[in-house]
């Protein structure tokens, strides 16, 4: 998200100039991560309840689907996604706008 920050500084700028409220740039940068970060995780759900059969060896203590499992890592790696989009996305309310155009 800060490099997608960086490479869109002048278009954040502009954007800024133009009127855009800080809210409306950092939801559209929440949305665009959101997307990113939803995907992943439903990739990586589906890809380790189709492993984890192969691997129930090495599961101890735990069924190989125990949802309760796949819900805690699930919400704890989007709240941890989350916070990445919104870190940078804060920064991106604070560009000057004039500054920003000049510089690239």
């Amino acid at each position: 998200m800060a490099y997608m920050v960086a490479h869109r500084r002048r278009e954040i700028g502009i954007r800024i100039a133009l009127g855009a409220h800080p809210r409306q740039i950092l939801y559209g940068g929440l949305r665009s991560g959101g997307v990113l970060i939803v995907l992943g995780a439903g990739a990586g759900v589906v890809m380790t309840a189709a492993v984890s059969r192969t691997l129930r060896a090495l599961l101890y203590g735990i069924e190989p689907l125990d949802m309760t499992s796949y819900v805690a890592a699930t919400t704890l790696l989007l709240a941890v996604g989350l916070a990445a989009c919104l870190i940078p996305g804060r920064s991106t309310t604070s560009i000057d706008p004039t500054e920003a155009i000049r510089r690239q």
